[in-house]
């Protein structure tokens, strides 16, 4: 279940999603029907191609091998330093 909202984000009224996450809310930012492109706009200069037999699973082979974990801790944030705890 979700709310809708507005917000002042950056001096500008902004439609605001808020879900529940564990013990807090989480906010997305929704866009406005003017700023949102077709998907037909937006992918019209792409070309058509033919993937080869065997290439869907090389990329799942890859991201198999590449795939892992990682949590907010080992992130550094240049904009925002964390204070100790």
């Amino acid at each position: 279940m979700v709310a809708v909202a507005q917000a002042v984000l950056f001096r500008r009224m902004r439609a605001v999603m808020l879900r529940p996450h564990d013990k807090g809310l989480i906010a997305t930012t929704l866009n406005f029907d003017y700023e949102v492109r077709s998907a037909k706009e937006a992918f019209k200069e792409i070309p058509d191609i033919k993937i080869e037999a065997d290439m869907p699973d090389l990329a799942r082979h890859t991201i198999g091998m590449k795939k892992g974990t990682s949590s907010a801790e080992e992130c550094d944030d240049r904009y925002e330093p964390h204070s100790p705890s």
